[in-house]
């Protein structure tokens, strides 16, 4: 045969590809709008408790009632703050803080909080010699209080959740997912509805929910934590019998710092104390802090004039400082501290932040910060951390 001619054809796919492109703009608004809107919703409810508790405070001369309206809006707070750990754990790259510990209390009082006032009984099978793990407290926590609030709400009517805990060694090719080595094993099962096989697959995607009051992110939290400890999260579930998901978290050859019981802090410190925060309100309560604890204090609202105080000879020695990591327009602390071990090798420096998914917070010495303290904190955190690092101290 004899080729005459070709004929060729082009297909202009631009505005194809714009179209595409812009569908998936829109997925992606709008799934921001609905994380926004549900995180929105649950901020301004416990605001409202905070406030609310607080102003009932202002209205009363009793001091016993004071108190209570106080203790109830801590209470509401440590919600809100436990909150902020779930979308910080969501967040890419946010890395775990984690010392090593004894699983078993933390899960008993993450349950059992999590349960408070609610007709669910709850039922532990915890060993005294389960392993210790190296995990960051906040966040199992987290993730026990939305397995634990989850299987709750699969049993509307009531029922019973059981909770083991296990020590297991897993050879090559055991699990899928998991090397071989030691791990505890978490298995959480509820006595409720169950799931299908459809449900089951897509529960762990990010705002994937069957409830109607839910942002579809408690369980793809528990995902996130659990992978980022070096674990897993497996389930299995029968309708109409209940589900069961199974934690596997590597066990830890470190000996578990909450097993070892701390006499209560009765030295009165001295000393003078930096703080380096670019928000006003920050800096009074701290302060307010310190001078309580016994300490003298200074402050400075970015890098360049914590480095300025710290190298005046013309005033007190600065003994110990605490750094906000990040400060918008101005040196932070990440930068600071490259100036100051420069001159100050030794003096012990905290940084603190509101942001646990910076890898400064998990590994402060890494960048040249004697530790981290992550934002809100107790006063009781803050003495704990300057009684290990603070030099002076005197006992009373």
């Amino acid at each position: 045969s004899v080729t005459f001619g070709v004929v060729l054809v082009f297909r202009d796919m631009t505005e194809k590809q714009k179209l595409l492109d812009a569908l998936q703009r829109t997925d992606k608004l709008e799934a921001i709008g609905v994380l926004a809107g549900g995180i929105a919703h649950d901020f301004n409810n416990l605001l409202s408790g905070i406030f609310g508790f607080i102003e009932l405070a202002r209205m009363t001369k009793d001091a016993k009632k004071i108190t209570t309206y106080l203790d109830q809006a801590m209470i509401v707070f440590e919600r809100a703050k436990n909150l902020t750990r779930q979308l910080l754990a969501f967040a890419r790259g946010g890395a775990p803080l984690r010392k090593a510990g004894d699983l078993g209390p933390v899960i008993r009082e993450s349950a059992m909080f999590a349960l408070s006032g609610s007709a669910i009984t709850c039922e532990f099978n915890i060993p005294e010699n389960l392993w210790a793990a190296d995990f960051d407290k906040g966040q199992i926590e987290q993730a026990i209080d939305n397995l634990v609030i989850n299987a709750q709400q699969a049993m509307p009517i009531g029922g019973k959740i059981v909770i083991d805990a296990q020590n297991v060694t897993l050879s090559d090719s055991e699990h899928p997912l998991l090397k071989a080595g030691n791990y505890i094993k978490v298995s959480i099962t509820d006595t409720g509805i169950g799931m299908p096989a459809d449900i089951l697959q897509r529960i762990f995607d990010p705002f994937f929910t069957t409830k109607q009051k839910g942002n579809g992110l408690g369980l793809t939290t528990c995902y996130a934590i659990i992978q980022k400890h070096g674990g897993m999260i497996d389930v299995e579930s029968v309708m109409g019998k209940g589900s069961t998901f199974h934690l596997f978290i590597p066990a830890s050859n470190n000996a578990p710092e909450n097993k070892i019981k701390k006499k209560p802090v009765t030295r009165k410190s001295y000393g003078r104390i930096l703080i380096m925060d670019d928000e006003e309100f920050v800096r009074k309560i701290v302060n307010v802090m310190l001078q309580s604890m016994g300490y003298s204090v200074v402050e400075a609202k970015d890098g360049a004039e914590a480095l300025k105080l710290l190298t005046d000879t013309a005033g007190a020695t600065i003994d110990a400082a605490i750094f906000d990591l990040t400060i918008p327009g101005g040196m932070g602390g990440k930068d600071a501290i490259v100036e100051v071990r420069k001159q100050f090798p030794d003096l012990p420096v905290i940084v603190s932040s509101g942001y646990s998914a910076d890898p400064v917070m998990a590994e402060p010495q890494k960048y040249g910060f004697t530790d981290s303290l992550g934002k809100p904190y107790h006063k009781d955190e803050l003495l704990a951390m300057l009684n290990r690092h603070a030099k002076k101290q005197s006992s009373d």
